[in-house]
């Protein structure tokens, strides 16, 4: 079903436009509330689909959002008839859009990239508190708030033994480019938080490069920012960063070497740690880079 400017949903949201039109299952719309208990310009998105495996993802979809009502770094939505048809949610205006429309400044400033970084890390740990896996992040799915950032599309969003899995041990959802590998042959049913950190490195990758996630080249990104892409994009999921808040420390660790902070310790501290990374997780340690810190005074990253 599409709707066009000008029709009615649910006797009740009058369509103004499209808002956006590049989600698989759903499309948002721009619309106003002829009952007026909310005012302006409001966001609906709705379940094109018919397909009984859509419905329910979407109807997932709905209740997620919904049980973080309240939250300042999930998209807020604030009225929803999942018995309509279709079935449609209604959440706040983010005009400022995602973060692909600053992907500029993030370029060019680096402690804007560690604020941001942080944000979407940050995101993304309030659905792990409650036991939630994203499966589908990318910069688009992170919108603007006044300064502020908030994770949307929760369509792939699983909890952990959930009943409402996919029925489908063939389906294959999300954004190419930006899945890890085990998400493949039935693997995306039983996501953990290393998917999730997956993606979200290959988003700050995205966000520092504007390059295609696919293939990881370094493209100028600083040498101690690009490790850190690199082990949480591992392709063995028992390389990469074990939770979010051990990769929030590597970033850490990596801007205090770019923004200079604390001066050869911050370096020292990079290099510690990505030693014990490579010992641990990829048997890449060389001693030469410890000879290389005698002779120069400080690590080559």
């Amino acid at each position: 079903m599409i709707f066009k400017t000008g029709d009615l949903i649910d006797s009740r949201f009058v369509v103004k436009g499209v808002c956006s039109d590049s989600g698989g299952m759903g499309q948002v719309l721009f619309v106003e509330d002829n009952n007026e208990e909310f005012q302006g310009m409001l966001a609906l998105k709705y379940c094109r689909e018919e397909d009984e495996e859509y419905i329910k993802r979407f109807k997932r979809e709905v209740r997620l959002l919904e049980g973080f009502r309240g939250n300042s770094k999930v998209v807020e939505t604030i009225y929803s008839n999942t018995e309509n048809e279709p079935p449609y949610f209604v959440m706040k205006y983010y005009p400022d859009g995602d973060l692909t429309n600053i992907i500029d400044e993030i370029i060019s400033d680096l402690s804007k990239q560690e604020d941001i970084f942080n944000k979407m890390i940050d995101c993304i740990s309030e659905l792990h508190s409650d036991g939630i896996y994203h499966r589908d992040i990318k910069p688009q799915n992170f919108l603007l708030d006044h300064g502020e950032i908030v994770v949307s599309d929760l369509g792939l969003g699983m909890e952990p033994d959930s009943s409402s899995r996919f029925t489908s041990s063939s389906m294959f959802w999300g954004t190419h480019g930006y899945l890890p590998p085990e998400f493949q042959n039935g693997g995306f049913k039983h996501a953990d938080s290393t998917g999730d950190i997956f993606m979200l490195g290959k988003s700050i990758y995205v966000l520092l490069t504007k390059q295609n996630p696919t293939y990881l080249m370094d493209n100028g990104v600083h040498p101690a920012l690009y490790y850190v892409i690199e082990r949480a994009c591992a392709l063995d999921k028992s390389k990469r960063y074990q939770s979010l808040s051990e990769m929030k420390q590597a970033l850490h660790l990596a801007f205090d070497v770019i923004l200079s902070r604390g001066g050869h310790l911050g370096e020292v501290n990079q290099l510690i740690s990505t030693i014990e990374d490579r010992l641990e997780n990829e048997n890449k340690y060389s001693s030469e880079r410890v000879i290389e810190w005698d002779k120069r005074g400080h690590p080559s990253l």
